[in-house]
């Protein structure tokens, strides 16, 4: 044995040895409406919740995480290290011991909890603050991350919120009220009802208001909100625009409006309001508008593809996901394809960093199923579903 092969062989030997790099974990955390297990529910929602998801694309079994009231929104810290969850409430728990007897509320107002997440993916409470409108429902952080944007369906107002450089929550800095909602749809459109808040940049964001048929526009400067009315996104008549979701590059946005069940497509402008590009429907071409299934739907979440190429919403009523090609040069959206969600009621979904999952969350049959995403946008069921207490939205953590 010569001495050259003796030498590659212990190298090899020793190679073997040695621990393996850490293979990357996947984790998915779920927002809930919080109820107990009584009949007809059966299985009980103590808050947020987390599963792991396998390299198969295999969720494993769920388990709780963090207790919070009603946190039907996550949103998290670029770093990994921090989840942000809404309390859809009318009076917020303003003190964050969960055995307090007499806990200190504010009357009217939803809030906002920050979590630490920690090695074995359960969440710790670092801070909480009231949101000063009611029904907090949606929240973001601006892409510096200093930012958090929180919209309140029921109170029709947005709040901004300082974070500081290791993501911690401070007090509310910015308190806006929308007024006005008087859209076509009497029964839905007679008040405002901000939906959601998202920004395209750290100085600029929307806020789809349901009650206006706006994007209402707010420049944000040092975590303070300043209304920019004239750069509103004026959409459909009827619409209720509902959530938002941004393009790689900043350079369009789209908005899935919950009334009309139809997807909008908007290009920014620089100092005008955002131009409307493509209005598409949500449903199959050929769906029969007198099915209650149809003409009761109303879309949820609408979410970018990682890669940008595609964008996906949620059917509630039609119990779908639809999937569209996006394109990049012009911001037309061309419909790939309408699929079953494999959930009742799907509500938010999350897509995994790499591109090749989304998650849907069925609101009301207690279930979450994943999708594989082929390579030309469409939806195929994978892996086995588990169950959730009323799971309303999911956001992944890679680490």
């Amino acid at each position: 044995m010569s001495p050259r092969f003796l030498c590659r062989l212990v190298s090899l030997l020793v190679v073997g040895l040695l621990p393996s790099a850490a293979a990357a974990e996947t984790l998915v955390y779920f927002g809930t409406y919080t109820r107990p297990a009584v009949p007809p529910a059966t299985l009980q929602s103590e808050g947020i919740y987390v599963a792991t998801l396998d390299a198969n694309g295999q969720l494993g079994e769920p388990r709780l995480a963090a207790r919070a009231q009603h946190p039907s929104y996550l949103a998290l810290h670029p770093e990994g290290t921090m989840l942000y969850a809404v309390g859809e409430v009318a009076d917020f728990a303003t003190e964050p011991s969960s055995q307090a007897t007499n806990r200190r509320r504010q009357r009217g107002s939803g809030g906002v909890v920050a979590f630490r997440i920690e090695a074995d993916g359960t969440l710790t409470e670092t801070g909480r603050e009231a949101t000063g409108g009611g029904g907090a429902c949606h929240l973001s952080l601006t892409p510096d991350a200093r930012t958090l944007l929180v919209a309140n369906y029921g109170g029709g107002s947005v709040a901004s919120f300082a974070l500081d450089e290791n993501g911690g929550l401070g007090e509310r800095v910015s308190f806006h009220q929308h007024v006005g909602g008087s859209g076509v749809n009497e029964r839905r459109q007679q008040e405002p009802h901000a939906h959601a808040f998202r920004s395209v940049s750290d100085s600029l964001a929307y806020a789809p208001d349901l009650g206006q048929d706006r994007l209402k526009a707010y420049l944000v400067v040092g975590s303070t909100l300043q209304p920019a009315e004239s750069l509103d996104a004026i959409c459909p008549p009827g619409g209720g625009p509902r959530h938002l979701a941004v393009a790689p590059g900043g350079r369009f946005l789209v908005s899935n409006m919950e009334l009309t069940s139809q997807l909008v497509s908007f290009e920014l402008l620089e100092g005008e309001r955002p131009r409307q590009v493509t209005v598409a429907s949500t449903l199959p071409d050929d769906a029969d508008p007198q099915l209650p299934a149809v003409a009761n739907n109303s879309t949820a979440e609408c979410l970018f593809h990682p890669s940008g190429r595609f964008v996906f919403v949620s059917n509630r009523g039609h119990n779908s996901i639809a999937s569209f090609v996006f394109d990049a040069q012009d911001g037309q959206l061309s419909k790939i394809g309408v699929f079953p969600a494999g959930v009742d009621t799907p509500r938010g979904m999350g897509v995994t960093p790499d591109g090749r999952y989304l998650i849907a969350c069925g609101q009301r049959d207690d279930t979450v199923v994943v999708h594989a995403i082929t390579d030309d946008g469409r939806l195929e069921p994978h892996g086995s579903p588990i169950q959730i207490g009323v799971p309303v939205n999911a956001v992944v953590l890679q680490r």
